[in-house]
């Protein structure tokens, strides 16, 4: 009996078919014949060079017409014939192509198939090999091992017929990711290595494994980081009108990125009383923000005031320069959007020079007696600047942790703006309750800007009254005017009887 194994063909007559064609004639034969070149085919488990490739070839001699037939039904192997008609009954040799999806269990399997000829059967098994698990890297490791600091994208392909994972293993923090963590059968994929900040060599593993097979390692070596300083936000941030609490604002945390020692100085402060600008002096690469502090802009001889800070870091050529701009404002910052708290209440940044902390108690019944009333008003003198509103309040003055300055409770009570020389009021950001945490026991609050003759300076778009509709606190509003006069100070009457709840005002002018 021959074998035949990996498509090796064993028999030797078909070396006389080149005369014709794929088929061997011979004198017609009186019998009915057939033959087989074997009865046994052994074919592997899968080919490398790709899927459901296995195919091997029988080789059929016969006088006679003949037919193919499985024994049993299978999904794994398919034939390419039904079989071959022969009228003349003269000897050809015809094929018979099986071809074979791969087996990918751990045991191998078989089949029969019959060639049958006028009553004549010849059986033959079909064996395919149990799989031979593999795992081989088919791309080239060149440039693993020198990487660019400023990371790159490298490029992997491996041959398997399993299951298969990836992954990166390193003690310096090298950053990799993949394009594809697992799959099954040969793949490409993309090993993407990022940006290495830091100045020094960073090296790691990536390991790929697969089911019964060696894992393949590829050693990574990525060069060390340049030196560098960067603005992770913007090079510039303006604090701009119209934008509720930015102009008011005192402090800001400027976002930076740095992988050297860095320095900072205040360049100019236009606008800004210069003594209390202040920079964080100097850092190190674990820093993410500079602190600038400063007061809010309140020198209104500029349209826009700035202040221009200057970064070096250490092997970094070039400085770089941060810019904040802000436009002119007064401002009482009862509540601090940025930190979430009440700093009014806190002695060290109480906006006021007077009256003290503890005239404001903190409950509506033991408001202060002695401001009762629209024309009895309350002076409070800023410590930025001095200037000084006035409130006139029907029930008095108090504070509340959550809800921020509080008088008004009642129809008329106003709080008075200050001016300064020669200008007059154009805008007003006003936040009306200080924590995002909303109150429902509040009612609506109504008010106009009105002159000290009581006359009303309608607002750009909502008219004469000013209504903050909505319910709860806290609520703010930006609003513009236009027909005020310069030198004119002007009053938010309450035509309500809810309290001002005054977590911050901040007053533009021109």
């Amino acid at each position: 009996m021959n074998l035949t194994k990996h498509g090796t063909i064993s028999l030797l007559l078909v070396a006389g078919l080149a005369a014709t064609g794929c088929l061997e004639r011979q004198f017609a034969a009186g019998e009915s014949a057939v033959s087989v070149n074997t009865r046994e085919i052994l074919v592997p488990s899968d080919l490398y060079d790709g899927r459901d490739l296995v195919q091997d070839t029988l080789f059929v001699t016969a006088n006679r017409s003949w037919s193919v037939e499985m024994v049993e039904d299978v999904d794994w192997v398919t034939v390419d014939t039904t079989g071959h008609q022969d009228l003349s009954k003269v000897y050809e040799t015809a094929p018979v192509i099986f071809s074979f999806k791969d087996n990918e269990s751990e045991q191998e399997r078989s089949t029969k198939v019959n060639i049958w000829c006028d009553g004549i059967c010849k059986e033959v098994t079909l064996r395919q090999e149990a799989i031979s698990y593999r795992l081989v890297l088919t791309s080239s490791k060149d440039g693993f091992g020198s990487v660019s600091s400023d990371g790159q994208e490298l490029p992997i392909s491996i041959n398997t017929n399993t299951e298969w994972s990836v992954k990166f293993v390193s003690e310096d923090g090298v950053s990799v990711s993949f394009s594809a963590s697992s799959g099954k059968y040969s793949s490409d994929f993309v090993a993407k290595v990022g940006e290495n900040e830091e100045l020094i060599t960073k090296t790691g593993t990536i390991i790929i494994s697969a089911k019964n097979c060696k894992d393949i390692e590829i050693p990574v070596g990525q060069l060390e980081g340049t030196p560098y300083f960067r603005l992770t936000d913007a090079t510039s941030i303006h604090m701009g009108e119209g934008n509720v609490y930015r102009s008011g604002i005192c402090d800001y945390d400027i976002p930076i990125a740095t992988n050297s020692s860095w320095t900072a100085q205040v360049i100019s402060a236009e606008g800004f009383d210069p003594s209390k600008v202040s920079v964080a002096p100097a850092g190190t690469k674990s820093d993410k923000t500079a602190k600038l502090t400063f007061p809010y802009a309140d020198d209104f001889s500029v349209a826009m005031a700035s202040i221009k800070v200057r970064f070096t870091a250490e092997g970094v050529k070039e400085p770089v320069d941060f810019v904040l701009s802000q436009k002119p404002s007064i401002s009482i910052i009862w509540y601090d959007i940025a930190s979430k708290s009440m700093i009014g209440a806190v002695p060290d940044t109480y906006p006021f020079t007077s009256p003290a902390l503890s005239f404001f108690p903190t409950s509506a019944s033991l408001a202060d007696k002695n401001y009762v009333g629209t024309e009895n008003p309350l002076e409070m003198v800023l410590k930025q600047n001095g200037y000084v509103f006035k409130a006139g309040s029907t029930k008095g003055y108090w504070r509340n942790s959550s809800q921020g300055l509080m008088f008004g409770g009642g129809i008329g009570s106003y709080l008075e703006l200050p001016v300064p020389e020669g200008k007059k009021l154009v805008g007003i950001d006003y936040r009306r309750g200080g924590p995002d945490k909303e109150n429902s026991a509040f009612t609506a609050f109504t008010f106009s800007l009105q002159d000290s003759a009581g006359n009303i300076i309608p607002e750009a778009t909502l008219g004469e009254n000013i209504t903050l509709s909505n319910n709860k606190l806290p609520v703010t509003v930006s609003l513009s005017y236009s027909a005020t006069t310069p030198g004119v100070r002007y009053r938010m009457v309450a035509s309500t009887t809810s309290a001002f709840c005054l977590a911050y005002i901040t007053l533009y002018y021109e």
